[in-house]
């Protein structure tokens, strides 16, 4: 059915669509309350379209976003592929600035977290032309996104430990938050090397910094450490009681283009 209307969307800048992901299919109660947002804000619904997203499908539908990261795409790719998800075509005029609208209400009622969160929708109409072409299976646009040759010597090493990236990987998108809060250690020696979410843009880029620093860091321990990050602000990557060890560790960070600062281990009260 979509593909017989993929030339006609194309020419059309008043469509786009919200899609319905895993999280919210089982949840009427967002269904009925994007269907009113949409009436107040007199989109109308073209049709609606079930189908069951492939990985290339995926991955072009968020190329220009999380996808562009290796590990972020991953987690997308895992939590999203071979799952029945729901397309609403939808029309009006200022399309995408209302559907974003309609999307951040309903994630701020109903998101889980940065993965399970309800709805997505594009940014514009040459996103909605890509993604409606992945949907009909035309011809993908997915973009080779050209990694340093510091991040993509990580990304081989990924690439050779499938097995143990998939098992972390699911095990994130299974347990959520938990994932990180379960995981969380408290500092036992003296000095803590501290890294600030603003230092991190590249989440894979990162993983590989703590790669070629602590070659003996897992997959799942890089992943766990840059998640803290994000989540708390801030968050140690590495302990000592030796304070030139610890000095050691922040000159390498600032080597790779990361800065740190280092913090004594705080007193019990």
């Amino acid at each position: 059915m979509l593909k017989n209307y993929v030339s006609y969307l194309k020419n059309d800048v008043n469509y786009s669509f919200i899609m319905f992901k895993p999280d919210a299919k089982g949840n009427p109660e967002i269904f009925d309350l994007v269907n009113k947002e949409m009436k107040k804000q007199s989109i109308e619904l073209f049709f609606v379209y079930n189908c069951i997203l492939d990985e290339e499908q995926v991955i072009t539908l968020w190329e220009n976003s999380c996808c562009s990261d290796f590990v972020l795409q991953r987690i997308v790719v895992e939590y999203l592929k071979n799952v029945e998800v729901i397309f609403w075509i939808v029309k009006g005029d200022n399309i995408y600035e209302k559907t974003k609208e309609i999307k951040m209400y309903i994630r701020g009622l109903y998101a889980q977290n940065w993965l399970k969160n309800a709805l997505h929708t594009p940014d514009n109409h040459e996103e909605f032309i890509v993604s409606i072409a992945a949907l009909a299976d035309f011809e993908s646009s997915v973009r080779n996104n050209k990694k340093n040759e510091y991040e993509q010597k990580y990304i081989d090493y990924l690439d050779d430990n499938k097995e143990e990236l998939l098992a972390v990987v699911q095990s994130f998108i299974l347990e959520g938050e938990n994932w990180i809060f379960n995981r969380i250690e408290f500092p036992k020696c003296k000095y803590r090397l501290i890294i600030k979410r603003d230092c991190i843009n590249r989440i894979t880029h990162f993983m590989a910094m703590l790669h070629e620093i602590f070659p003996h860091y897992t997959i799942e321990k890089c992943l766990l450490l840059t998640e803290a990050i994000f989540e708390m602000g801030q968050y140690h990557i590495y302990e000592s009681d030796s304070l030139l060890d610890v000095y050691d560790k922040k000159r390498k960070c600032i080597e790779l283009h990361y800065s740190a600062s280092i913090l004594p281990k705080q007193r019990a009260v």
